[in-house]
């Protein structure tokens, strides 16, 4: 038995063993404790064990998540924790959760028209720039990645060359008139000096910042509106 000063010094399979009693919403702090529990939260057998105990206990027609497409099962298990785990489904929402794509390298930009409103949608595809992942994450195509969704009532094009730009600056105000928002996005370069473009969206319907596990995220990627 592991006491205060010992804890750091035990066993990985006494790890292995604890981790069968974690929650999801634990992962992280069990992570953080030593290399071991790090070691540990990045192994397939702990991300079964979370599947098994959250979802297929409780789904049981749910087949275990396919590892297709450069998938593994750490991506699919997040993804389906946050379908069908409680605690994540009812997670509130930051309204201004799209300043946290500042500082991020924008991947790609796509735009669409919904005929049936008239309202234009733009898909900002960003990710963060490259740090240490371990190999499970490394095997997730989208680590890191995320979706700014804007709509507007306006077409703004795009900028010349928007690959490899870094998202300098993000912020929503009043319009003109007070009645609406409106969602000014600025560039700079890999250096942080200033690229030279700047977006405005006047008036914005909505925006939204949606990470790659959430349902929203994937649902763009399927559809190809990314």
């Amino acid at each position: 038995m592991c006491d205060d000063t010992s804890w750091s010094n035990c066993h990985v399979d006494i790890w292995f063993v604890i981790s069968r009693y974690l929650s999801p919403e634990d992962t992280l702090n069990f992570a953080l404790i030593c290399k071991k529990t790090f070691f540990v939260t990045n192994s397939e057998t702990y991300w079964n064990g979370l599947f098994d105990r959250f979802i297929r206990s409780k789904y049981k027609w749910l087949d275990k998540p396919t590892t297709s497409n450069g998938s593994c099962i750490r991506d699919e298990t997040i993804r389906e924790l946050f379908k069908m785990y409680p605690k994540f489904m009812n997670r509130k929402r930051d309204p201004d959760s799209y300043d946290k794509a500042v500082g991020k390298i924008c991947i790609s930009i796509k735009h669409s028209l919904n005929e049936k409103f008239m309202d234009q949608s733009y898909v900002f595809k960003v990710k963060s720039k490259s740090k240490a992942i371990s190999k499970l994450a490394q095997l997730n195509r989208d680590e890191g990645c995320q979706l700014l969704v804007i709509r507007s009532k306006q077409f703004v094009p795009f900028p010349y060359e928007s690959d490899n730009l870094t998202v300098k600056y993000v912020s929503k105000n009043l319009s003109r008139g007070f009645r609406a928002y409106k969602l000014k996005i600025q560039f700079c370069d890999h250096f942080g000096n200033s690229a030279g473009e700047t977006l405005v969206f006047d008036p914005i319907i909505s925006v939204q910042l949606y990470d790659w596990w959430e349902p929203e995220y994937k649902a763009y990627i399927t559809s190809g509106s990314y």
